[in-house]
């Protein structure tokens, strides 16, 4: 599941990105760079909290047919996508269906949350990539997720890769490669 943000943003000429909830990006930027998990516990948090809330029924009410489920998301999204996979392996109807995410230029959105949550990973495939001069999202960030996930029991990959904000082709091609572990 690549799940859709709900607003629209104008992010070039002819080009629609999409977000979840909306967000001061300079203050962001400032916060992650300096380490300032209060803001992000204060602003990014609730946000992300209300939108797991909403879409946690409906992913698992769609994969009820299936026998996994794999999250993805790029930026926001990959926010979203980690923390309904956190949110399902609570659930122990869903907890054996989350095998998978992919989170493509992410960050530790929730680091209170998800300290306590990443506990629960065990044997969960976790795909990270990051732009080692992203300017949306300080790698600093990335980084933070990176060494609580190398510490968990997820069997896990990431892929720094010299860029910004973005999916290069490099990144297609190790999520391509990715998707096929099994």
């Amino acid at each position: 599941y690549l799940p859709q943000g709900i607003h629209a943003l104008g992010v070039g000429p002819y080009m629609i990105g999409r977000s979840w909830f909306d967000l001061d990006v300079p203050t962001i930027q400032g916060s992650i760079a300096r380490g300032d998990t209060d803001f992000l516990a204060q602003k990014i948090s609730p946000a992300l909290a209300q939108t797991t809330e909403y879409l946690l029924p409906k992913v698992e009410s769609i994969s009820s047919e299936y026998d996994e489920v794999i999250l993805a998301g790029f930026s926001q999204g990959s926010f979203v996508a980690f923390d309904l996979m956190l949110s399902m392996l609570t659930n122990t109807n869903m907890a054996k269906k989350v095998t998978k995410a992919m989170l493509l230029s992410s960050t530790m959105a929730r680091p209170k949350v998800w300290a306590e949550k990443i506990a629960n990973l065990n044997g969960q495939k976790i795909f990270q990539s990051h732009g080692l001069q992203d300017p949306v999202l300080p790698l600093q960030g990335a980084e933070s997720l990176k060494t609580a996930l190398e510490a968990s029991n997820a069997e896990y990959k990431y892929l720094g890769f010299a860029g910004g904000h973005e999916v290069p082709m490099e990144v297609l091609g190790a999520a391509g490669s990715f998707l096929q572990f099994h």
